[in-house]
Protein backbone atom coordinates (compact mmCIF):
# COMPACT_ATOMS: atom_id res chain seq x y z
CA UNK A 1 0.00 0.00 0.00
CA UNK A 2 1.76 3.17 -1.03
CA UNK A 3 0.81 6.05 1.40
CA UNK A 4 0.49 9.64 0.66
CA UNK A 5 3.24 11.67 -0.39
CA UNK A 6 4.37 15.11 1.46
CA UNK A 7 8.87 15.07 0.96
CA UNK A 8 10.04 18.06 1.29
CA UNK A 9 11.62 19.95 -1.97
CA UNK A 10 14.93 19.37 -0.88
CA UNK A 11 14.46 15.26 -1.12
CA UNK A 12 12.89 15.61 -4.45
CA UNK A 13 15.62 17.67 -5.44
CA UNK A 14 18.25 15.03 -3.38
CA UNK A 15 16.05 12.25 -5.63
CA UNK A 16 16.71 13.81 -8.98
CA UNK A 17 20.26 14.23 -8.72
CA UNK A 18 20.47 10.21 -7.05
CA UNK A 19 18.59 8.69 -10.03
CA UNK A 20 16.99 4.83 -8.40
CA UNK A 21 17.27 5.26 -4.57
CA UNK A 22 14.59 3.15 -2.81
CA UNK A 23 13.17 2.71 0.65
CA UNK A 24 11.20 -0.24 1.33
CA UNK A 25 9.72 -1.19 5.11
CA UNK A 26 8.69 -4.55 5.67
CA UNK A 27 6.15 -5.51 8.05
CA UNK A 28 2.65 -4.03 8.54
CA UNK A 29 1.26 -1.63 6.76
CA UNK A 30 0.54 0.99 9.71
CA UNK A 31 3.40 2.72 11.23
CA UNK A 32 5.39 3.53 8.04
CA UNK A 33 8.45 5.72 8.82
CA UNK A 34 7.74 9.34 7.74
CA UNK A 35 9.32 11.13 4.61
CA UNK A 36 11.72 13.07 6.71
CA UNK A 37 13.51 9.91 7.97
CA UNK A 38 16.82 8.52 6.11
CA UNK A 39 17.45 5.99 8.89
CA UNK A 40 21.14 5.43 7.68
CA UNK A 41 20.53 6.19 4.37
CA UNK A 42 18.26 8.85 2.32
CA UNK A 43 15.24 10.51 3.43
CA UNK A 44 12.04 10.26 1.12
CA UNK A 45 9.06 8.12 0.08
CA UNK A 46 8.94 4.59 2.21
CA UNK A 47 7.65 1.63 0.01
CA UNK A 48 5.38 -0.48 2.38
CA UNK A 49 5.89 -4.09 1.79
CA UNK A 50 2.95 -5.28 4.44
CA UNK A 51 1.26 -9.06 5.12
CA UNK A 52 2.22 -9.67 1.27
CA UNK A 53 5.52 -10.49 2.39
CA UNK A 54 4.10 -13.79 3.99
CA UNK A 55 2.91 -16.64 2.17
CA UNK A 56 2.67 -17.55 -0.20
CA UNK A 57 4.95 -14.29 -0.74
CA UNK A 58 5.83 -12.76 -4.23
CA UNK A 59 5.61 -9.65 -6.02
CA UNK A 60 5.12 -6.15 -4.37
CA UNK A 61 2.02 -4.56 -4.91
CA UNK A 62 2.85 -2.07 -7.75
CA UNK A 63 5.60 -0.50 -8.91
CA UNK A 64 8.73 0.84 -6.76
CA UNK A 65 8.60 4.18 -5.99
CA UNK A 66 11.84 5.96 -5.61
CA UNK A 67 12.21 8.50 -2.96
CA UNK A 68 10.75 11.19 -4.14
CA UNK A 69 7.35 9.06 -4.61
CA UNK A 70 7.68 8.60 -8.30
CA UNK A 71 6.96 5.55 -9.43
CA UNK A 72 9.58 3.81 -11.62
CA UNK A 73 9.77 0.36 -13.82
CA UNK A 74 11.85 -1.51 -10.85
CA UNK A 75 10.04 -4.41 -8.95
CA UNK A 76 10.73 -6.70 -5.83
CA UNK A 77 9.43 -10.32 -4.99
CA UNK A 78 9.97 -12.37 -2.08
CA UNK A 79 10.50 -16.13 -1.35
CA UNK A 80 11.60 -17.39 2.27
CA UNK A 81 9.42 -15.14 4.75
CA UNK A 82 6.56 -17.31 6.37
CA UNK A 83 5.02 -14.38 8.23
CA UNK A 84 4.98 -10.75 9.35
CA UNK A 85 5.38 -9.78 12.86
CA UNK A 86 5.48 -6.97 15.50
CA UNK A 87 6.24 -5.87 18.79
CA UNK A 88 6.17 -2.66 20.78
CA UNK A 89 10.44 -2.69 21.79
CA UNK A 90 10.47 0.44 24.92
CA UNK A 91 13.65 1.35 23.64
CA UNK A 92 12.69 2.24 19.94
CA UNK A 93 10.74 5.56 19.16
CA UNK A 94 9.36 7.95 16.53
CA UNK A 95 10.47 7.11 12.62
CA UNK A 96 13.09 4.59 14.14
CA UNK A 97 10.01 2.31 16.06
CA UNK A 98 7.98 2.39 13.14
CA UNK A 99 11.34 1.08 10.73
CA UNK A 100 12.10 -1.66 13.69
CA UNK A 101 9.32 -2.88 15.69
CA UNK A 102 8.01 -4.61 12.98
CA UNK A 103 9.67 -7.11 10.64
CA UNK A 104 9.46 -10.00 8.00
CA UNK A 105 10.38 -13.24 9.60
CA UNK A 106 11.71 -16.53 8.32
CA UNK A 107 12.33 -20.23 9.46
CA UNK A 108 14.82 -20.50 7.57
CA UNK A 109 13.97 -24.21 7.15
CA UNK A 110 15.23 -24.15 4.18
CA UNK A 111 14.49 -21.24 2.29
CA UNK A 112 16.09 -17.87 3.91
CA UNK A 113 14.55 -14.88 3.26
CA UNK A 114 15.36 -13.21 -0.12
CA UNK A 115 14.36 -10.25 -2.10
CA UNK A 116 15.23 -10.31 -5.71
CA UNK A 117 14.88 -6.56 -7.12
CA UNK A 118 14.34 -6.57 -11.36
CA UNK A 119 14.83 -3.21 -13.06
CA UNK A 120 17.30 -0.95 -11.13
CA UNK A 121 18.96 1.45 -13.22
CA UNK A 122 22.80 0.28 -14.15
CA UNK A 123 25.07 1.26 -11.71
CA UNK A 124 26.74 1.72 -8.20
CA UNK A 125 24.73 1.36 -5.20
CA UNK A 126 25.06 1.07 -1.40
CA UNK A 127 22.80 -1.51 0.14
CA UNK A 128 21.46 -1.12 3.37
CA UNK A 129 19.71 -4.08 5.05
CA UNK A 130 18.25 -3.87 8.54
CA UNK A 131 18.01 -7.16 10.31
CA UNK A 132 16.78 -6.14 13.96
CA UNK A 133 14.54 -8.30 16.22
CA UNK A 134 12.56 -6.14 18.77
CA UNK A 135 12.70 -7.69 22.44
CA UNK A 136 15.55 -10.07 21.07
CA UNK A 137 18.71 -8.70 21.66
CA UNK A 138 19.95 -12.40 21.47
CA UNK A 139 18.68 -13.18 17.80
CA UNK A 140 21.23 -12.29 15.07
CA UNK A 141 20.13 -12.38 11.41
CA UNK A 142 22.50 -12.96 9.09
CA UNK A 143 22.32 -10.61 5.84
CA UNK A 144 23.97 -10.72 2.67
CA UNK A 145 24.17 -9.19 -0.91
CA UNK A 146 24.87 -11.86 -3.56
CA UNK A 147 27.92 -11.05 -5.95
CA UNK A 148 29.39 -8.65 -7.40
CA UNK A 149 28.62 -7.18 -3.75
CA UNK A 150 31.26 -6.01 -1.71
CA UNK A 151 31.43 -6.98 1.70
CA UNK A 152 30.41 -10.70 2.73
CA UNK A 153 27.47 -11.96 5.14
CA UNK A 154 27.44 -9.92 8.76
CA UNK A 155 25.14 -11.18 11.50
CA UNK A 156 23.03 -8.38 12.73
CA UNK A 157 21.56 -7.96 16.19
CA UNK A 158 21.46 -7.30 20.11
CA UNK A 159 20.10 -4.32 21.99
CA UNK A 160 18.85 -0.42 20.71
CA UNK A 161 21.31 1.67 21.56
CA UNK A 162 19.66 4.78 20.80
CA UNK A 163 21.00 4.48 17.32
CA UNK A 164 21.54 2.93 14.35
CA UNK A 165 24.80 0.87 14.70
CA UNK A 166 26.48 -1.38 11.68
CA UNK A 167 26.07 -4.97 13.07
CA UNK A 168 23.67 -4.29 15.43
CA UNK A 169 20.57 -2.67 13.47
CA UNK A 170 21.73 -3.11 9.77
CA UNK A 171 24.34 -4.25 7.56
CA UNK A 172 26.09 -2.16 4.29
CA UNK A 173 27.30 -3.33 0.63
CA UNK A 174 28.19 -1.72 -2.63
CA UNK A 175 27.14 -3.54 -5.59
CA UNK A 176 27.67 -2.21 -9.39
CA UNK A 177 24.76 -2.96 -11.10
CA UNK A 178 25.15 -4.37 -14.64
CA UNK A 179 22.30 -6.29 -15.36
CA UNK A 180 19.21 -4.66 -13.93
CA UNK A 181 19.43 -6.61 -10.93
CA UNK A 182 19.96 -6.93 -7.22
CA UNK A 183 19.25 -9.90 -4.85
CA UNK A 184 19.80 -9.97 -0.90
CA UNK A 185 18.99 -12.28 2.12
CA UNK A 186 18.33 -12.39 5.78
CA UNK A 187 19.03 -16.13 7.15
CA UNK A 188 20.86 -19.12 6.35
CA UNK A 189 19.51 -21.84 4.06
CA UNK A 190 18.63 -24.58 6.18
CA UNK A 191 19.73 -22.94 9.33
CA UNK A 192 16.25 -23.72 11.38
CA UNK A 193 16.89 -20.38 13.12
CA UNK A 194 14.50 -17.20 13.03
CA UNK A 195 16.05 -14.12 11.15
CA UNK A 196 14.47 -10.72 10.61
CA UNK A 197 14.31 -8.36 7.92
CA UNK A 198 12.69 -4.42 9.03
CA UNK A 199 13.64 -2.77 6.01
CA UNK A 200 15.74 -2.04 2.90
CA UNK A 201 17.54 1.27 1.26
CA UNK A 202 19.11 1.36 -2.11
CA UNK A 203 21.05 4.25 -2.69
CA UNK A 204 22.01 5.38 -5.79
CA UNK A 205 25.93 6.69 -5.73
CA UNK A 206 26.56 10.02 -8.00
CA UNK A 207 29.29 9.20 -11.21
CA UNK A 208 32.89 9.09 -10.33
CA UNK A 209 33.29 12.81 -11.61
CA UNK A 210 30.07 13.82 -8.89
CA UNK A 211 31.62 11.30 -6.17
CA UNK A 212 31.48 14.49 -3.47
CA UNK A 213 27.44 15.19 -3.88
CA UNK A 214 26.67 13.72 -0.60
CA UNK A 215 23.81 14.71 -0.21
CA UNK A 216 22.12 14.67 -4.15
CA UNK A 217 21.22 18.30 -4.68
CA UNK A 218 23.32 17.70 -7.77
CA UNK A 219 26.43 19.68 -6.78
CA UNK A 220 29.85 19.65 -4.37
CA UNK A 221 29.76 22.29 -2.38
CA UNK A 222 29.75 23.40 1.33
CA UNK A 223 26.58 21.24 2.59
CA UNK A 224 28.50 18.17 1.49
CA UNK A 225 31.50 19.16 3.27
CA UNK A 226 29.38 20.17 6.26
CA UNK A 227 28.24 17.00 6.58
CA UNK A 228 31.38 14.69 6.19
CA UNK A 229 32.99 16.95 9.14
CA UNK A 230 30.17 16.14 11.14
CA UNK A 231 30.31 12.98 10.58
CA UNK A 232 34.27 12.84 10.44
CA UNK A 233 36.18 9.79 12.07
CA UNK A 234 33.21 8.43 12.10
CA UNK A 235 33.71 4.54 13.59
CA UNK A 236 33.37 1.84 11.43
CA UNK A 237 29.88 1.84 9.53
CA UNK A 238 29.82 4.58 8.01
CA UNK A 239 27.57 4.97 5.46
CA UNK A 240 27.81 7.21 2.08
CA UNK A 241 25.09 9.76 2.90
CA UNK A 242 27.06 10.17 6.32
CA UNK A 243 30.25 11.19 4.10
CA UNK A 244 32.04 7.71 3.28
CA UNK A 245 32.50 8.28 0.07
CA UNK A 246 35.03 5.67 -0.65
CA UNK A 247 32.86 2.45 0.93
CA UNK A 248 36.01 2.01 3.53
CA UNK A 249 33.47 2.32 6.61
CA UNK A 250 34.72 5.44 7.66
CA UNK A 251 34.77 8.72 6.97
CA UNK A 252 38.19 10.19 7.00
CA UNK A 253 41.03 12.22 4.52
CA UNK A 254 40.43 9.97 1.64
CA UNK A 255 36.65 10.91 1.61
CA UNK A 256 37.60 14.39 1.38
CA UNK A 257 40.54 14.08 -0.70
CA UNK A 258 37.53 12.88 -3.14
CA UNK A 259 35.15 15.46 -2.04
CA UNK A 260 37.73 18.43 -2.88
CA UNK A 261 38.68 16.44 -6.29
CA UNK A 262 35.48 17.17 -7.33
CA UNK A 263 34.45 20.60 -5.64
CA UNK A 264 31.83 22.98 -7.66
CA UNK A 265 31.12 19.64 -9.98
CA UNK A 266 27.48 20.15 -11.24
CA UNK A 267 25.73 16.34 -11.50
CA UNK A 268 22.99 15.92 -13.65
Amino acid sequence: MHRAISAAASVLICAAAQGQSFNLDLGLDSGVPSNAYGAVGFPGFWNSFGPEVAPPGGVFNGPLMDIAGAPTSATVRQIGANSVQAADDAATTGDAEALMDDYAQATNSPLDQCYFFSGIQNGTYEVLTYGWTPNHPERLSRLRVDPPAIGGPLDVGGAWTGQHVEGVTYARHRITVSNGQINLHSGLFGGNVLSSMNGIQIVRLPDPACAGDINGDGAVNFDDLNILLVHWDKPDGATFSQGDIDGSNTVDFDDLNTLLTTWAATCS
